[in-house]
This record gives structure tokens, C-alpha cells and sequence, in this order.
């Protein structure tokens, strides 16, 4: 739904440029009319890019190689294949089929916005999601800070338990001192690119500690794609 308001507001974007270029700067002839529509076609595309970036998919790495030398390139290619494919496949076809042309080009209109989507979500805009399936782990590692610090804390060498019996918030500790379950809670507020890999990382090494557990992730009201990614690692 987001995509597609955008892509209705950039569309408007698009039209106000045209007939700014064409009423009010002169831009009204054949050459310079098709230089409008070059521009305001370039210049909308700049406009939706951004308005996606942010409203669509959001977060990620702001850097000029990310977003000018990668995404920007990359988007281009997204928008031309699906023009392309609208303009020598889907057209011709639903044309030869003798298709109204107002319903073809409906149609046409709603196969463009879904190939663009389904472009811009997998190879444009990818890097926005960074978990550890998608990143490697080296990178991450020297970008992020993990909870390292759980080690030490889970080591009880002495024979000492791990709550005292006087203490009588100790709910969860037994008669012998030890945890029946252990608790993690992780508040999380846009935190796509590493709550996924905090979350395996504390269940492995709880896991290799034999430390029965549970881990309650508290999703702030993300603007990014925090639950998501959330709900997919509950899943499995």
C-alpha cells in the first residue's frame, strides 16, 4: 500500500513537472516537449526513488556509494525493465487479443507497479535487510556489538548458587541453586539490521550451555522492518 501511494504521489510529482516545464518555461515545442517529458521522467524517478527509500523501505546505509553508485543505477534498471516489458510484451499481447486499450493500458499500469515492486524488493533495496543469512558475519561483527559480555556471566565455576536463598525476589531459582529458566528481554526500535543475529547469537550460546530459556523481544513500534524479520525467526 505504501508503494503504491508513493508511486500515485510521484505520478502527480511527474504531471505538475510537465506542465510547469511546458506553461510556465517556454518548453512548447515538439523538441522541447519531448526534452520536458525526458526530464520530468528523470526527475520523477529521482522523486518516487526517494520517496520509496524512506516511506517503503527505510533504514539501511545512506552512503553515497550505497545509495548514488549502487541503488540509484540499479532502481533505473528496475523502472526500464518493467516499461520494457509493458511496452513490447504485456501491450502487444493484450492488444492482439483485442483488449479495450483503456483496460489494457490499466492493465499494463498495474504489471509495471508490480514488477518494479517485486524488482526494487529483491535487488534494489535488498541491502535494507541485513541479518545473518544476508550479511557476512565479518562485516557484521565489525559494525555491530553483540552480546559477547553473556559469556563471563554464564560461568559459575564455585559451588556457590547463583541466587542467594535470602533473596525472596529469587522466583525462578530452585532448591539447588539453579535457574529453571533463564529470561532474555531485548527492547527493539529499528533494529533490522541486527536483531536478527543478537537474538541467534544469545539462543546458541544459551543453547551450548544447556541453559533452558526463553527471549521476549519488545518491538517498540519499529518504523523498519524489525517485526517482520522478528515474526520470520519465531517461525523457525
Amino acid at each position: 500500500m505504501k508503494f503504491i501511494i508513493a508511486g500515485g504521489v510521484a505520478a502527480t510529482f511527474n504531471l505538475l513537472l510537465m506542465n510547469c516545464l511546458i506553461e510556465f518555461m517556454g518548453f512548447d515545442t515538439p523538441i522541447l516537449r519531448n526534452v520536458a517529458n525526458v526530464l520530468s521522467i528523470e526527475m520523477s524517478l529521482l522523486f518516487s526513488f526517494f520517496l520509496y527509500r524512506i516511506l517503503v523501505w527505510p533504514g539501511g546505509n545512506w552512503t553515497v556509494r550505497e545509495v548514488w553508485l549502487r541503488q540509484l543505477p540499479l532502481y533505473h534498471m528496475s523502472a526500464g525493465s518493467a516499461i520494457i516489458a509493458r511496452i513490447f510484451i504485456v501491450f502487444p499481447i493484450l492488444d492482439s487479443l483485442l483488449i479495450d486499450y483503456r483496460i489494457n493500458t490499466l492493465v499494463g499500469v498495474l504489471i509495471n507497479a508490480s514488477l518494479n515492486y517485486l524488482i526494487s524488493d529483491k535487488l534494489v533495496f535488498k541491502s535494507q535487510v541485513k541479518d545473518s543469512k544476508y550479511q557476512n558475519k565479518a562485516e557484521t561483527e565489525s559494525e555491530l556489538y553483540y552480546p559477547e559480555g553473556l559469556a563471563p556471566a554464564l560461568e559459575n565455576s564455585s559451588n556457590l548458587p547463583m541466587y542467594s536463598g535470602r533473596d525472596k525476589g529469587a522466583s525462578l531459582s530452585t532448591k539447588n541453586g539453579k535457574v529453571d529458566v533463564l529470561s532474555v528481554v531485548i527492547p527493539a526500535y529499528n533494529e533490522e539490521g541486527s536483531i536478527v543475529y543478537t537474538v541467534e547469537s544469545i539462543a546458541q550460546m544459551l543453547e551450548e550451555k544447556n541453559i533452558p530459556y526463553e527471549i521476549l523481544v519488545v518491538n517498540d513500534n519499529s518504523r523498519d522492518r524489525t517485526e517482520e524479520l522478528l515474526q520470520h525467526l519465531s517461525s523457525q
